[in-house]
């Protein structure tokens, strides 16, 4: 028998003679008198316990244009009987018509999924309760695993991990554990938190694992504090919607904010580390970034300029999305070679600027490679040579320039503001564009 059920994640009201109608993902209206939304309220409360599409019909006739519009949207299913009856009253079923985008399949591969338990893992008993009483099939391994909780589903074997880092925060991440080193290296026990606490979140993700979800992560701080996020996958890219291009600068910075508050990814913050209340900010302002390197290491890079919308647009547009390549291990892009004269923006200025601030500076611009330069600073007062790590559009030279004279200023270092001494030099040719 089909069974038509209301999403119970699913929300209505009324509003000035219109029924509003919101998803996890969509929301829609139609216009409807009171007495309308009154007898809506009725059939959807019926279907939220679901009924057979036959009766729905046959009470609610004038509303069959209404139930196509919800099952288009996504808001109402169709499920079989006996598939709704083994599974509506398990703990997980909430979980997947909030998170599944078919909900039948995804009961279905819960019932054939098999979740294994590292023996050495400290929450697995706890976990193992859960399971089940809602009839998962668990077991324990014969040995311990790298990973803390696999699940084999659909002829996949996924991985589930507890990580926890140096501040005692704890992530549980549905991922192999060389995925989420950025989260912490170290592997929780009793002593960070109680297996009953973590055993609610450690269900999900196996529940999310199994519906084939994109991959969570949940933490909890100290303070119990939870959050969650999607974890970044770098084999699939940056996301579209998060490449800054040819559009308002701080419009772009704030893309790469709100991709740090959805993804879980090495990019950890923007101006989180711990000096940057202490910086000298005037004239030239100030922006940082904090990530986890290849080797795990949490570093912060700085980058400075006398205009904010210019620093914005390199931060979003060239840095952040290099940054986040070299996080996951791809090489950094080539640096020209070839010495060009090249009129420098603001070359005036930065002279002016370099000149007050009593420094013995020289640059030089190399290239252009696949459209792109490379400054070099010849830096007289400590006798280096130092290439700035990022090629730029001639427009993004500045921004080079001035996070290097900023930098000193700062007292921060070489490889903090960006650059790589190549040499320690006694002499520089200056071309200075």
């Amino acid at each position: 028998m089909a069974i038509l059920k209301y999403r119970s994640n699913c929300r209505f009201h009324y509003h000035n003679g219109t029924v509003i109608f919101t998803s996890e993902s969509k929301k829609f209206s139609i216009r409807a008198t009171e007495a309308v939304y009154v007898e809506i309220h009725r059939m959807l409360g019926e279907l939220a316990d679901g009924m057979d599409r036959q009766k729905i019909t046959e009470r609610y006739p004038h509303f069959g244009k209404l139930v196509s519009l919800l099952e288009n949207q996504g808001l109402i299913y169709e499920i079989g009987e006996t598939l709704l009856l083994q599974h509506r009253d398990k703990a997980y079923f909430r979980m997947v018509e909030t998170e599944a985008v078919g909900v039948e399949s995804a009961l279905e591969g819960i019932s054939e999924a098999k979740v294994t338990v590292s023996p050495g893992f400290f929450a697995g008993g706890a976990l193992s309760d859960l399971l089940f009483a809602s009839g998962l099939a668990v077991g324990m391994a014969g040995k311990d695993l790298d990973n803390d909780i696999t699940v084999l589903s659909g002829g996949q074997t996924l991985a589930i991990n507890v990580a926890v880092n140096p501040a005692g925060e704890v992530a549980v991440a549905g991922a192999d554990r060389q995925m989420i080193r950025h989260l912490g290296s170290g592997k929780a026990g009793s002593e960070t938190v109680s297996a009953e606490l973590l055993a609610p979140f450690l269900f999900y993700s196996v529940i999310l694992t199994i519906i084939g979800k994109a991959p969570e992560v949940f933490t909890i701080n100290e303070e119990f504090e939870v959050g969650r996020k999607t974890l970044y996958d770098p084999a699939a890219g940056l996301p579209e919607e998060f490449r800054a291009a040819g559009e308002d600068p701080i419009a772009g910075l704030n893309k790469v904010e709100r991709f740090i508050g959805m993804y879980s990814s090495r990019i950890l913050s923007v101006n989180r580390n711990p000096e940057y209340d202490d910086y000298r900010q005037l004239p030239l302002q100030i922006l940082t970034i904090q990530y986890a390197d290849s080797a795990d290491k949490v570093r912060s890079l700085y980058y400075a300029d006398m205009d904010y919308g210019r620093l914005a647009s390199f931060v979003s547009r060239t840095a952040f999305p290099e940054i986040l390549g070299q996080a996951y291990g791809n090489r950094p892009a080539a640096l020209s070679k070839e010495d060009i004269a090249v009129e420098t923006p603001d070359s005036d200025t930065i002279r002016q600027l370099i000149k007050e601030k009593e420094m013995d500076l020289n640059w030089t611009v190399t290239g252009p490679l696949s459209g792109r330069y490379t400054v070099r600073i010849h830096d007289k007062d400590a006798d280096i040579m130092a290439a700035f790590k990022m090629p730029l559009e001639i427009s993004e030279i500045p921004v080079a320039l001035y996070t290097y004279v900023s930098a000193r200023e700062n007292g921060v270092g070489t490889e903090a503001a960006g650059f790589k001494v190549t040499e320690h030099a006694q002499q520089l040719a200056e071309v200075n564009g």
